[in-house]
Formats: structure tokens, C-alpha cells, sequence
């Protein structure tokens, strides 16, 4: 059977994601973008090999990047440190040095993600255990030097049989970054019904919801797309969902895009959105949550039947997120007029 993907990775081209993120930080109402200032710095000249690093995040005065370094067991992982203002280099240091043993990276831990948020800056780690076969994730923070701050925290336990069938995990900051949610997802070859896990944990790492949801994608292969996470603890799931040959009609997409919300002060209730297009199929889709009980999408769409090829145009809605209900649906072909008012 085919493997699931329980995380997919946007696939689409820098011009696609560029174009999404400017329809979404577009304020629709006014009719106007969000106002943006950039700064340019002079041109910086890096030693043969040298590498900038990954962005991680930046305050008033700095920004930060993450680098890799090292061959195989003896990567070590460095945070470097750059003026804000002209990109000027500062300062690089190793990343947790002393939960390192003998200078190698504990080759059970994994980082599954970074986080700068509030002027703090968070690791999650997560471990597979061989003995006791369970996948754990631990959350840390550290600080501008390198070093840890207190101890490693537990958040989840995933029972896996195996290194390569662990399950994973995805960590949401919550809209306004004052809460964590983590998801796990069990590791198994095609979805059959098996409760999804979630935990929301305030800043603080201190337990505040834990529940559990089955998806209503049974029997099919799917990939969670975003997941976000609202001040009133309501948990908002796109997911890409595959359709197989012998369930398609005749030029049917092979695919289609779902948006559900799981509420936890309501019973852990799953309930759908609308996102159909009339004869339009999404190809492309992303969503923002407004911090109004509103969620905005935007994407692209092309002809659901491929009588014509190509994507056509561009769509955008406006959910309620307490009723579920379309308040606002606009699409816009790619034809003359949409070019010239650009």
C-alpha cells in the first residue's frame, strides 16, 4: 500500500508562494496592502565555502541564522549573530554544546523544529528510543550564546516499532505566540481511522488541552498542508487529500484541498469547510487566520473538468470561523483586465 504522508512540503515555485503571501497580507477590505519597509545592506563577501546559514529570527538589533558544520557524527550545529541594520557579522557560536557527548550530536536526538519568539529561542527535539520503542519530543530553549536554559521539557510519547516507522510531530505557535500546539501523528501506511493526538501548552510549556481526533479522511492518502491555532484554542487543519484512479471521474483532478476545524472546548468536534469553486478546481491554496474569527484564503485555481489547461486565475474567501459559513467569495480569471490592473 501506498505510504502516507503525514506532513507534506509545499511544492510549489517561489513565485507561487510570493504571490499567496501578497494576497493574504492584502487588507481586502481597504482595497490596500499592508505597508512594508526595507532596508538594504551593503554587499557582504564570504570566505570560499562560507555559508550564511539559515535564517532563525531577529529582534530590534540583530538577526539570526543556523549553520551546519562537521562531517556525519561530529555535525555540530552553530546560531551566528548579525547587525540588524547593515548585516554586519557579530558573533557565532555553538549551538547546545554541553548535551553533546565528546563533541559528537547524540545521533537518537533530532531537531524537528526552531522557534525565535518574544526574544526567546526554542528547539524541539525528538528522541527514538530503540529499547523501549517510543519516539519522545522534548522542548528547549537556549539563548544567544549557545547554552541551555533549564532543562529539556517533555511534551508527547509516540509508541513506534521501528527508527523509520516513528510517526513525527509538528509544533503551531498559537496566532499572537503566547501558546504551543503539538500534533502528533501515529505512524501507519494508510489512514484507517486512527485518532490523530494534539496537546496545547501555554508559554510557559504548562498543559492547558490534550485531546485526540479522528480526521475524516478514512481510507485515503493525505498530507497535512498548515495547521493554526486560534486564542480560543480551536485547531484549523488544510490537508491535501489524493484521489485514486478507480474513484475519479473522466479529466478529474487526481487531488483535492479540505479545511477542517477541531474545537476542544466543544467535545473535540471535527467539522468541515466549504471551499468549492463551482466548476473550478484548487490548485493552490493557503490561509491565514485575521484574529477576528475569520479565516482568509487565497489560492489558484484551473478548469475542473480539463477542458482547458493551465491555472486560470485566482480566488479568495472569507470563513467564518465560529459558523463555518462563506461570508465573501471572489475569483478573478487571468484575462486582460486582471494583467492591466495589476
Amino acid at each position: 500500500m501506498a505510504k502516507r504522508n503525514t506532513y507534506r512540503q509545499r511544492s510549489v515555485s517561489w513565485f507561487t508562494t510570493l504571490f499567496l503571501l501578497v494576497i493574504l497580507l492584502a487588507d481586502t477590505r481597504q482595497g490596500r496592502l499592508m505597508a512594508q519597509e526595507l532596508n538594504w545592506s551593503e554587499p557582504m563577501d564570504l570566505r570560499t565555502r562560507e555559508r550564511f546559514g539559515s535564517y532563525f529570527g531577529a529582534d530590534t538589533n540583530y538577526i539570526y541564522t543556523i549553520s551546519e558544520e562537521g562531517k556525519r557524527s561530529k555535525k555540530q550545529q552553530f546560531l551566528a549573530k548579525y547587525s540588524a541594520r547593515d548585516l554586519h557579522f557579530i558573533s557565532k557560536v555553538p549551538l547546545l554544546p554541553e548535551q553533546n557527548k565528546r563533541g559528537r550530536i547524540d545521533r537518537n536526538l533530532e531537531v524537528t523544529a526552531r522557534f525565535f519568539i518574544h526574544g526567546r529561542f526554542f528547539l524541539f527535539l525528538q528522541r527514538y528510543n530503540s529499547q523501549d520503542h517510543k519516539n519522545t519530543l522534548y522542548a528547549q530553549e537556549f539563548g544567544s550564546d549557545g547554552l541551555s536554559r533549564g532543562k529539556q521539557i517533555f511534551l508527547y510519547e509516540l509508541d513506534a516499532r521501528s527508527r523509520s516507522h516513528q510517526g513525527s510531530y509538528y509544533i503551531v505557535p498559537s496566532a499572537d505566540s503566547m501558546q504551543w500546539l503539538i500534533v502528533a501523528n501515529p505512524d501507519f501506511d494508510r489512514y484507517a481511522g486512527e485518532k490523530f493526538g494534539f496537546r496545547i501548552f501555554n508559554d510557559t510549556f504548562g498543559l492547558v488541552h490534550t485531546l485526540s481526533a479522528e480526521l475524516p479522511y478514512k481510507d485515503k492518502n493525505f498530507g497535512v498542508e498548515r495547521i493554526q491555532l486560534d486564542k480560543q484554542d480551536n485547531i484549523y487543519l488544510l490537508a491535501h487529500i489524493d484521489i485514486e484512479r478507480k474513484d475519479r471521474e473522466r479529466d478529474q483532478a487526481d487531488y483535492y484541498y479540505d479545511l477542517i476545524s477541531i474545537s476542544p472546548r466543544e467535545d473535540n468536534k471535527v467539522l468541515e469547510f466549504d471551499l468549492k469553486l463551482r466548476d473550478e478546481a484548487i490548485t493552490d491554496i493557503d490561509f491565514k487566520l485575521d484574529g477576528q474569527d475569520h479565516l482568509l484564503c487565497a489560492g489558484f485555481y484551473k478548469d475542473a473538468l480539463g477542458r482547458r489547461a493551465g491555472v486560470e486565475g485566482i480566488f479568495f474567501l472569507t470563513l467564518n470561523g465560529l459558523t463555518h459559513q462563506v461570508l465573501t467569495k471572489s475569483i478573478k480569471p487571468f484575462n486582460a483586465d486582471f494583467v492591466s490592473a495589476i
